[in-house]
Formats: C-alpha cells, sequence, structure tokens
C-alpha cells in the first residue's frame, strides 16, 4: 500500500488509528527488548567465562548437557547442575 494511502488511513479511520498504535507502541517496545537485553548481558558478565559458555551452548546452540559435559571433561549431571545454578544466579541478580 502507498505510503500516501496509509497516511489516509492513519487520520481517517478506526483501523488507521490502529494502525497509528501499533507504530508508536513498536519503538517503546524495541526500547524495552534493548534495556532488558542489556540488564542480561550486564548479569552475564559477573558469571564465570565457563558459566557463560555452558548457557550459551545450552541456550543458543542448543547443545545437550552430555554435550556440554563433554566440551568441558565433566558428567552431564555435572554440566546439567552447572547450567542450573548459573541460571538461578541470573534470575535472582535480575529480580534485584
Amino acid at each position: 500500500m502507498p505510503r500516501r494511502r496509509l497516511d489516509s488511513l492513519d487520520r481517517h479511520s478506526e483501523a488507521g488509528l490502529a494502525l497509528e498504535d501499533v507504530r508508536a507502541a513498536e519503538p517503546i517496545e524495541q526500547l524495552a527488548k534493548e534495556e532488558e537485553l542489556q540488564q542480561i548481558k550486564a548479569v552475564l558478565s559477573t558469571l564465570s567465562r565457563r558459566e557463560q559458555i555452558a548457557i550459551q551452548l545450552r541456550i543458543n546452540d542448543g547443545m545437550s548437557f552430555g554435550d556440554i559435559g563433554k566440551r568441558f571433561a565433566v558428567s552431564r549431571e555435572k554440566a546439567r547442575q552447572m547450567f542450573s545454578q548459573s541460571i538461578s544466579v541470573l534470575r535472582e541478580r535480575i529480580a534485584s
């Protein structure tokens, strides 16, 4: 739809108002997401490098605890515990 037509809808119809509201909310939502991401990054930086890597491997790369354990030369259970403890610490620090 050409921009001129969309502007016309924006001024003259309820649908246009809804579109305008969505566009106005998007920057606010994006800013909130960026602030949340920055907070998570800041808290992540307080963890040990090993904990950061374990979280990245599990969440970003979808690696199993068994594979994470092999990477760190620990058991699957130890990898799971390390991940769980790290996530708990993150939650506590973000909440405070």
